[in-house]
């Protein structure tokens, strides 16, 4: 069960923030980027500062900056079941990046949009779930579809997207993103 901070939700997910489902199911806020949350935390993350200050030595970045070294420790993340999502008020769209679609991943995803249904307005918003797993089809669903039981419905998720995905090559251009409905 996916646990969620009342509070939290009304202050925050109107503007342009952000969370991450841990594999566990706990939500962690995000109070500014998915980056400084991790750098800030990076026990909570399964992280020592010492790695993750390895990692941005490898790629020549300063500490924080968003290029290769935070996607390498993003997508790690991800790739050990953390689930990274994003706000983005302006087109009233949730970005919900996942290694796969197991499970796992539906249950946590299905008791997430099911708190936020109760703590908000956010019905008809949309969710674009974007797998980094390589054969997976990005797909775009309602916060309320989600609730119910479209994820399970699904029949192998490499079919059913709504929409094309133009610019996402990395996380880095997450905030540029293209959608064209089809």
């Amino acid at each position: 069960m996916v646990m969620l901070n009342r509070k939290f939700l009304l202050e925050n997910y109107y503007g342009n923030k952000a969370s991450w489902i841990s594999p566990f199911g706990k939500i962690v806020e995000v109070p500014r980027r998915h980056i400084t949350n991790i750098l800030d935390n990076p026990e909570q993350y399964g992280y020592t500062k010492n790695e993750l200050t390895d990692t941005y030595k490898k790629f020549n970045e300063p500490i924080g900056h968003e290029g290769k070294a935070r996607e390498e420790i993003m997508t790690n993340l991800i790739n050990k079941g953390w689930i990274r999502i994003r706000w983005n008020p302006k087109q009233f769209t949730w970005i919900v990046q996942v290694s796969d679609i197991t499970k796992k991943v539906k249950d946590y995803m299905q008791s997430w949009s099911k708190e936020m249904l109760s703590n908000s307005d956010l019905t008809f918003s949309t969710v674009y779930i974007l797998p980094i797993k390589a054969g997976l089809s990005p797909s775009s669903h309602s916060l309320n579809e989600i609730s119910k039981d479209i994820l399970y419905n699904e029949s192998d998720n490499k079919s059913n997207s709504k929409y094309i995905l133009e610019f996402v090559e990395s996380f880095s251009k997450l905030d540029k993103i293209k959608i064209k409905k089809i």
